[in-house]
């Protein structure tokens, strides 16, 4: 397979989480190391930031990416051993980031015998399956994650490994959620706002709030959005996915994320710790931006 094939393939992806978009990119710069010129690496990171840009973690992988090129001649070919490197660092730091995000979030949830989720995050699929072995009585409730059905994923991964689950509609969310005492989820990016996630994970937010459940969302620091970096923002999906042909005279929403904002009941978990508040998440997460990152999406500069 060639690299403009690979990334054919990351950029039309429309149902993997950032987790699966960043390992994709990482293999292909592992496999295709040393046959990248940086005008290669130039047109991938472009192509990438155009499609998968409210990712953070992406963003943060195509930073390094472009630090290592912006003072090189585009023809110049990146030695493939940078690339090798990066590639390997990077996923060792994810490895150990995700273990520790996991490793933090399951004490949460130590008297929890039944939990709701939204979507596949295969840091969510962890901690469930984590808590899963240390309680035989444990429960997941997996909401399908309309329009993808992301979330019938989740629970057969989680059924095969003798988890019990009830995959059920999202409007169930708020009848089902009574009968639970917290709700675990992943998420793209932490942002000053709070974390963008499947579309309705604001909704399971706010009624559990309302009703004294708390929420966790559980992420690598990578996926916390650069400071003084612009959101590109939550885009709409093709409207055919949710209605064909569907008459003039009415407008389709169909939107893939939706912003759940802090308070209330969302806690964030990470490798770094836990937080309620994006300024002491990203004050720990300070970084250089690249020429290229900040020409694509805008930068500002930091008070």
């Amino acid at each position: 397979m060639t690299w403009r094939i690979a990334l054919n393939e990351i950029v039309t992806d429309n149902l993997s989480g950032a987790s699966t978009i960043v390992s994709h990119l990482l293999s292909l710069f592992a496999r295709h190391a040393g046959q990248l010129t940086c005008a290669d690496l130039q047109t991938i990171a472009e192509a990438v930031l155009d499609t998968h840009s409210a990712m953070a973690s992406v963003v943060h992988l195509m930073n390094r990416v472009c630090l290592m090129t912006e003072d090189q001649p585009t023809t110049n070919m990146l030695p493939g051993e940078h690339l090798v490197d990066l590639s390997c660092t990077y996923a060792d730091e994810l490895k150990t980031a995700r273990k520790k995000a996991v490793a933090h979030t399951v004490p949460f949830l130590a008297g929890c015998e039944r939990v709701l989720t939204i979507s596949y995050s295969s840091l969510a699929y962890s901690v469930l399956l984590e808590c899963a072995r240390s309680k035989p009585e444990f429960e997941v409730v997996c909401l399908e994650s309309r329009p993808m059905n992301e979330g019938k994923m989740l629970a057969s991964l989680l059924a095969d490994k003798g988890v019990h689950v009830t995959y059920a509609v999202d409007a169930a969310a708020g009848a089902l959620m009574n009968d639970c005492c917290a709700w675990v989820v992943g998420f793209d990016s932490v942002l000053p706002d709070g974390i963008v996630n499947k579309l309705g994970t604001s909704l399971i937010a706010a009624y559990s709030s309302a009703i004294g459940k708390p929420g966790y969302g559980v992420g690598e620091s990578t996926k916390i959005w650069p400071r003084g970096l612009r959101f590109p923002g939550i885009g709409d999906q093709p409207d055919e996915e949710i209605w064909e042909s569907a008459p003039e005279n009415i407008a389709l929403y169909n939107r893939y994320f939706d912003l759940t904002g802090f308070g209330g009941a969302l806690r964030v978990v990470t490798d770094i710790g836990s937080f309620t508040d994006y300024d002491s998440l990203a004050l720990k997460m300070t970084i250089s931006l690249s020429a290229t990152i900040c020409s694509r999406l805008g930068c500002q500069e930091l008070i």
